[in-house]
């Protein structure tokens, strides 16, 4: 009887504790995330990632792709590409798993490397193909999006892509806008890449997509990358 209920209470006290550290894991992944996206503050967050007690918020794999996101933002390969390799060797659950593979493939797909692209946008559809739902399917959609624009260098997409930022606002469709300018660029037509550009350049101020396309502004080339 005391045995069950010492069981009992041990049980009751853990998912408190549970409770408690998923509420401080949420409101500090938030926090953090203000700081890399919107104070657009890459520096700081990697040194805010050093304090010893995320350690007991976080597992070494998350703290890894934190430390990804903030690398990619910042552009430094060599960083970027040691931690993926931590991250290959890495056991991780289906939704990690996925995120990851997000990130690779934006990276990858940044960097022109067709085949490390492939392998993670396979990866994410062999994932999504076990999950139903309008969730997993955005998902998909946006990763095949990713890939078509930044690899296949598809202009077929320019009239879908037309039509979807029409019933888009903020923030995705100044993305969609320049995504747009990417593919007016890859059909050759510089005039209306910067008008997709500049109309872009409205919906995203306060945000690291700001940045980019002020670059794209001054020098079209970006675009082949960025």
């Amino acid at each position: 009887m005391y045995k069950f209920i010492y069981f009992t209470i041990i049980l009751i006290v853990i998912f408190i504790i549970s409770l408690l550290l998923n509420k401080l894991r949420q409101k500090t992944t938030n926090e953090l995330e203000k700081i890399l996206y919107i104070q657009n503050d890459p520096k700081l967050y990697l040194e805010l990632l050093k304090n010893p007690r995320l350690k007991i918020l976080y597992k070494k794999s998350s703290l890894l792709q934190f430390q990804l996101d903030a690398y990619l933002l910042l552009g430094d390969d060599f960083k970027i590409e040691n931690i993926i390799k931590l991250l290959d060797r890495m056991i991780m659950t289906k939704g990690e798993t996925l995120e990851y593979n997000l990130k690779k493939l934006s990276y990858y797909c940044s960097q022109a490397k067709k085949d490390k692209a492939q392998v993670a946008f396979n990866k994410i559809e062999d994932i999504l193909s076990k999950v139903k739902g309008h969730q997993a399917q955005f998902i998909h959609k946006e990763s095949k999006i990713i890939f078509d624009i930044y690899i296949r260098h598809d202009t077929k997409l320019i009239k879908e892509l037309e039509q979807l930022q029409a019933n888009q606002e903020g923030i995705v469709r100044g993305l969609t806008l320049y995504r747009l300018a990417k593919l007016s660029y890859f059909d050759k037509n510089s005039n209306k890449a910067q008008s997709y550009l500049l109309q872009a350049k409205e919906l995203l101020d306060n945000t690291v997509w700001f940045y980019i396309v002020e670059e794209a502004l001054k020098d079209m080339s970006v675009l082949n990358y960025k």
